[in-house]
C-alpha cells in the first residue's frame, strides 16, 4: 500500500530481506528496490521474517558497511 511513495525516498536505502519470509514474500523485495531510488536489496538465503535476530553477525556486519 506504500508502493507509490517508494520512488520518493531522498536517501540512500537499504533494504534487508529473508529469502523465507512467511510474512513479507521476498519477492515484494524485489519490487520496493526497483521504486526506491538509490536502493540496495540484500535478500538473506534461508532467513525468515527477523533477519536481524536469524543472522546477527551478518546483518550487523551489512549495516555497518552500509552506513560507514
Amino acid at each position: 500500500m506504500l508502493l507509490n511513495r517508494l520512488s520518493q525516498l531522498l536517501m540512500p536505502t537499504i533494504l534487508v530481506w529473508g529469502s523465507d519470509d512467511p510474512v513479507v514474500p521476498a519477492h515484494q523485495a524485489y519490487v520496493a528496490a526497483e521504486l526506491i531510488p538509490d536502493c540496495e536489496l540484500h535478500i538473506f538465503q534461508g532467513a525468515g521474517h527477523s533477519v536481524y535476530r536469524e543472522r546477527v553477525d551478518e546483518f550487523t556486519q551489512l549495516l555497518s558497511r552500509f552506513t560507514s
